[in-house]
C-alpha cells in the first residue's frame, strides 16, 4: 500500500516543470519551512543561550535566530524527502544534508558575532540612562555624575574559578529573596547593530553578579569580583 502511494506522489503530485513552477515550489517551501521553524524555535533559542558569553541575558538575546536555524533544519528535511521521492542520486542526498548543516552552523556563528557586537555598546557608547535602585529607592544619574560608575562596570572581572563560583552559588541559593535585598545598577544603552543592551547588576553582601536567565532548568548567573563598586554605592546611599 505504502508503495502505490509512494508511486502515486512521484506520478501525478510532482510533476514540477518549467522554471516558473519551480520558483513557485521553493517559495511556498521556504514560507513554510520560516513559519513551522517557530517549533523548533525554542529548544535551540535555549541551546544557543548557553554560547552567548557573561555578560548577555535574555532580555538582550537578539530574536529570530532560533527561528531561521529550525526553518533551515525543516527545509533541508523537505529537500531530502524531495530528493528521495525523484530517485536522486546519494550523491545529491548528502550533498544536501552538507549544505543544510554548513547553513545552519553558518547562522550559529553570525548569531555569535552578533551577541558580542551587542554587548559591545558596554565599552564604546555613552549610556542612554542611568539608574541606582538603593535600599528600596531610585536615584537616576546624569551625565557627569556616572562616569566614575561606568569605569567601575567596565572593568568587573568575571570569576572563572569553579571554587570561586561554586562558592557565590552556594550564597546565592542560599538567600530565599533576591530581589528585595539587592542594590542594581541598571545600564541602559542606544540601540545599535539592531538591539538594545542593558547591563543589570545586582550587588549585595559583597557579591555583584548578573542574572542571565535560564538554559532549560540550570540558572544562569555571572559572578564578579568587587573592584571598588559596592564601596561606591555605598557611598551613593550617605550622599
Amino acid at each position: 500500500m505504502n508503495g502505490i502511494i509512494s508511486e502515486n506522489i512521484r506520478k501525478n503530485e510532482l510533476k514540477i516543470s518549467g522554471r516558473k513552477d519551480w520558483i513557485i515550489f521553493w517559495f511556498f517551501a521556504v514560507m513554510v519551512s520560516y513559519v513551522a521553524g517557530s517549533w523548533l524555535a525554542r529548544p535551540i533559542n535555549t541551546w544557543l543561550n548557553g554560547m552567548t558569553g557573561p555578560w548577555l541575558t535574555d532580555m538582550n538575546m537578539p530574536a529570530n535566530y532560533g527561528r531561521t536555524i529550525g526553518a533551515v533544519i525543516l527545509l533541508t528535511a523537505m529537500t531530502e524527502g524531495l530528493l528521495f521521492l525523484r530517485k536522486k542520486s546519494v550523491k545529491a542526498k548528502i550533498g544536501v544534508a552538507a549544505a543544510g548543516v554548513a547553513l545552519a552552523a553558518m547562522i550559529v556563528g553570525i548569531h555569535q558575532v552578533h551577541c558580542r557586537l551587542i554587548v559591545s555598546v558596554l565599552h564604546s557608547e555613552e549610556p542612554r540612562s542611568v539608574t541606582l535602585f538603593l535600599d528600596g529607592s531610585q536615584k537616576r544619574l546624569v551625565s557627569g555624575e556616572y562616569q566614575e560608575l561606568l569605569e567601575l562596570c567596565r572593568n568587573l572581572e568575571v570569576i572563572t574559578d569553579p571554587e570561586e563560583r561554586e562558592t557565590s552559588m552556594a550564597w546565592y541559593e542560599g538567600e530565599e529573596i533576591r530581589s528585595g535585598g539587592a542594590d542594581s545598577v541598571w545600564l541602559t544603552f542606544p540601540r545599535k547593530y539592531g538591539h538594545g543592551y542593558i547591563l543589570n547588576l545586582h550587588v549585595q553582601d559583597g557579591y555583584i553578579y548578573l542574572w542571565r536567565g535560564y538554559q532549560g532548568y540550570e540558572k544562569r548567573i555571572t559572578f564578579f569580583r568587587d573592584n571598588g563598586l559596592t564601596e561606591w554605592l555605598e557611598e551613593s546611599k550617605r550622599e
